[in-house]
């Protein structure tokens, strides 16, 4: 059958074929916090640097095997505050948090890069110290602007003597990427003297994101298809110091993969990204499961739906179709609509979801919000259209969820 608008840019881009470590650039763009492993000596390091200045960002390395916890968790100091009493007021000592002197330089306006450096050679009490950064950008007392990129790279602990495996909860906050050396790029810099150009990587355009609410749907569909690879973090060590799924990682997946779609990386890259981070098992579920969904034209789906609404009548074209793809169908409707916001698609989507909603309110939940957003006071659709009371009134409950 045929694909949507946005499947279609999963197609690989034939100028992408064979470039080294093209998921591991994609995801740091994405925002999707990236560990690089390899052998010593690859270039993992100098490459960092040279991508940072062909993306404009300033970069510092942070190597935690020579740091101390409190270089990231700052360093308490006494302190006191005062409260006011009847009897006036009254100095309490406390004690406060001092922030690194090395974090508030983020604050100065630029675009940085933190690059987590020899990662495997971190005690486990730099590896919790770090946790918080790596997922929600706090450094001590110092939140980091939202768009920092944090990057990483390490030896692998199977092949350096004395490396620390990375902890159950530090893995599952990264995307494991296996560095492969650029041939192309280092032969060219020896032959032009050892000048060496910037790693080959495609920069994500301007509205990457917009492709996350179809590859989410996508996501949705496939977990309700296959209940048990949600959360399954392993019980063996070996295992939980490598790619696992969780409910952190699958979202992470959906920023990477919307990454990867937006400008065609292909299906290569899409799964290797997904592998570093939920796993190769859940990754080849996920693909077969996909390879096999066999969707109606999502585009033929809505014009019927505009039809529909049109001539005043109700019927449901996916029948006969599973809840997963149900889900999987309106979530592209939905993404289609988005590219092309007029009021009848909006109407023509909005109907769709309230079929769903009549015997399956869970479904229709997600993509209520994506349509809500939409005719928002400054959403796309602002002011162009509203939604049916009859909508309202079937699943009232589940907008009054969204709103709070």
């Amino acid at each position: 059958m045929a694909k949507s608008k946005v499947a279609r840019r999963t197609s690989a881009n034939a100028n992408l074929r064979g470039v080294a470590n093209l998921a591991y650039w994609t995801a740091v763009q994405a925002g999707v916090p990236s560990v690089a492993l390899g052998s010593p000596g690859m270039g993992k390091t100098q490459s960092m640097y040279a991508f940072a200045k062909a993306t404009n960002r300033r970069l510092y390395v942070f190597i935690p095997s020579t740091r101390d916890p409190t270089d990231i968790c700052g360093c308490p100091f006494p302190s006191e505050v005062s409260i006011p009493g009847v009897n006036g007021d009254r100095n309490i000592a406390v004690t406060r948090i001092g922030s690194p002197e090395w974090a508030v330089q983020f604050l100065n306006g630029d675009d940085w890069i933190i690059y987590l450096d020899e990662l495997t050679t971190a005690m486990l009490i730099m590896q919790s110290a770090m946790l918080r950064v790596i997922a929600e950008r706090v450094v001590g007392e110092i939140q980091l602007p939202a768009n920092t990129w944090i990057a990483g790279a390490a030896n692998r602990p199977e092949t350096t003597p004395g490396a620390i495996p990375l902890s159950s909860p530090m893995s599952n906050r990264l995307y494991h990427h296996n560095w492969a050396t650029d041939r192309r790029v280092v032969i060219d810099g020896f032959a032009a003297g050892l000048r060496f150009s910037a790693p080959r990587f495609t920069p994500l355009p301007a509205d990457w994101q917009n492709g996350i609410p179809e590859v989410a749907a996508m996501i949705a569909a496939f977990h309700q298809y296959i209940p048990n690879m949600l959360d399954a973090e392993p019980t063996e060590a070996d295992g939980q110091s490598k790619p696992w799924p969780s409910q952190r990682t699958w979202e992470l997946s959906v920023r990477a993969l919307a990454a990867a779609q937006s400008f065609g990386a292909g299906r290569l890259v899409e799964h290797e990204l997904l592998a570093g981070l939920v796993g190769k098992a859940a990754s080849n579920e996920y693909f077969t499961w996909l390879d096999n969904l066999d969707l109606p034209d999502p585009e033929q789906t809505l014009q019927r739906a505009m039809a529909d609404v049109e001539a005043g009548r109700r019927s449901k074209p996916w029948m006969q179709l599973r809840p997963d793809q149900v889900i999987a169908l309106i979530g592209r409707v939905t993404q289609l609509v988005a590219a092309e916001p007029t009021a009848p698609r909006w109407y023509g989507a909005m109907y769709l979801v309230d079929l769903i909603s009549e015997d399956q309110k869970n479904l229709a939940l997600g993509v209520v919000r994506a349509l809500v957003d939409m005719a928002a006071p400054d959403g796309l659709m602002a002011g162009r259209v509203s939604i049916p009371d009859a909508f309202v009134e079937r699943i009232y409950p589940y907008i009054q969820r969204i709103a709070r």
